[in-house]
């Protein structure tokens, strides 16, 4: 069970390295892309938590509802009609998702990384994506502290420090 723990905490390394890399891509695509990939290995540790310590299945479902997504907002255009309805499509899967994974008050961070994670991949401008990625990373530290994720708690603020310095480095870039 310790070990199993141990290697939860090294995956959150990898994840959080991987969503750093996605706030320094131009293209919003490729910052999803990252996304994507970062996304999954949290989902993995989550899991893994939960079978080490009870805590985290909220996490590993909101985190794969979250690649889900992605996938179709890649394809999508923001502003499409249809993309609207699937963006409250998305809205509703996540409180279910967190109804039915319910585990104490951290189930609502979690869920609140998926409204705000989803309302940032919606924008076809990638500092919205940043900013509601940082506003994200607040809720995710909230849940990591509840269910004693500390190292993807410390990726969390790397991760929003990344953030800042990238939208500052990078620019205002508007790209598809």
């Amino acid at each position: 069970m310790q070990e199993g723990y141990i290697v939860s905490q090294g995956m959150a390394v990898i994840a959080f390295i991987l969503l750093v890399l996605s706030v320094w891509c131009k293209k919003r695509k490729q910052v999803l892309l990252f996304q994507i990939l970062g996304c999954s290995v949290y989902m993995l540790q989550y899991l893994l938590l939960q079978f080490c310590t009870g805590y985290g299945l909220t996490g590993a479902v909101i985190n794969l509802i979250g690649v889900i997504r992605t996938i179709i907002f890649i394809k999508k255009v923001p502003g499409e009609g249809k993309y609207k309805k699937i963006l409250a499509l998305f809205l509703n899967i996540y409180i279910i998702a967190t109804i039915i994974t319910w585990n104490g008050i951290g189930s609502i961070f979690s869920f609140l990384t998926g409204v705000s994670s989803t309302i940032g991949h919606y924008n076809s401008n990638t500092n919205k994506i940043r900013f509601f990625a940082c506003v994200t990373c607040m809720f995710w530290m909230m849940y990591d502290i509840y269910i004693g994720a500390y190292v993807a708690m410390f990726g969390e603020i790397c991760i929003i420090i990344s953030n800042v310095i990238s939208t500052i480095v990078v620019g205002a870039n508007n790209s598809e």
